[in-house]
């Protein structure tokens, strides 16, 4: 479970689970598992290949109150995981202290031995987490298609200001060239 915030630009791991569950129990796990989280999920991302394809069908029909992501593999895991690993490393992904929670060692420790480690399933779901934040719009961003704002009007006095600059050649505020003009003249 991943919040993002798009104002700092991080993402932060909320909550996990990690087990080996039988296909017949996925959907119970995930949904015991949606509903012991204080915020619910927005979005629900499942890997679209092999069990996960059937997971998706089956939540579609079972929760359709639940927006399913199919996430799709089109990358090998270290191609995934490079552009997580440097966000990790920029300090745009946090993670709870490995000391507060039973599972932070462990997340810790795939996390430092990846790529050669012998698990990287926690790492994986963390560069998609990371992929999907990319999609999120930032403060001040517009979405595709979306036209631009309407540039602001300049008032009357911006307007006059231009003209005096202009006319003068500087770039230099009237009232700065009267103070500079009274300091050199003596005043």
């Amino acid at each position: 479970h991943w919040a993002f915030d798009p104002w700092l630009n991080t993402l932060v791991l909320v909550d996990r689970v990690k087990d080996r569950f039988s296909t017949d129990e996925h959907s119970g796990v995930l949904t015991d598992f949606v509903t012991a989280q204080a915020h619910k999920p927005l979005v629900i991302g499942i890997e679209d290949k092999t069990f996960g394809t059937g997971l998706i069908n089956e939540l579609r029909a079972d929760k359709p109150e639940w927006v399913i992501v199919p996430l799709k593999a089109d990358r090998d895991k270290i191609s995934r995981g490079t552009p997580y690993s440097s966000a990790v490393n920029g300090g745009h992904v946090w993670f709870p202290d490995p000391l507060l929670t039973p599972w932070g060692v462990n997340w810790e420790n795939e996390h430092t031995n990846f790529p050669r480690g012998t698990h990287d399933d926690q790492v994986d779901c963390g560069a998609y987490a990371w992929f999907h934040s990319r999609t999120y719009l930032r403060p001040g961003e517009r979405g595709p298609g979306e036209p631009a704002a309407e540039l602001p009007v300049p008032t009357h006095v911006q307007r006059g200001m231009a003209q005096v600059r202009r006319r003068q050649g500087r770039k230099e505020h009237p009232y700065n060239q009267l103070l500079r003009n009274a300091q050199v003249g003596g005043l």
